[in-house]
């Protein structure tokens, strides 16, 4: 999840500055291998990826209308907008917030899922 983070970061800032963003699939599998997550501190893997998503949302609230109908090609997909980009990274985002509070039997509700 902290991987998407970074390839999505790199989406919203890019596409701004282009007619047209062409930016390669995410390798999940690749990056969370090369990174050995498993041999990390799992507190400071979910403070870096809270800390990450705040950051992305104060990038998404400066980006300016102007680029939002950027196509971006992203890997052998369909092109899509930033627009449908960024708002799919949310809703992708809240997925993962649910499942989280779901497995500690918490209320997703309280994490705006």
């Amino acid at each position: 999840m902290i991987d998407s983070a970074a390839n999505n970061h790199q989406r919203f800032v890019r596409a701004q500055f282009t007619a047209r963003l062409v930016f390669p699939k995410y390798e999940q599998n690749e990056w969370v291998n090369s990174q050995n997550y498993r041999d990390a501190d799992w507190r400071e893997l979910v403070d870096l990826w809270s800390v990450y998503n705040r950051h992305l949302a104060h990038v998404i609230r400066n980006i300016p209308t102007s680029a939002l109908a950027v196509e971006c090609k992203i890997g052998d997909y369909d092109p899509i907008t930033l627009q449908f980009l960024m708002e799919d990274y949310v809703v992708h985002l809240k997925h993962h917030l649910k499942q989280i509070a779901l497995r500690l039997n918490l209320n997703p509700n309280n994490f705006g899922c």
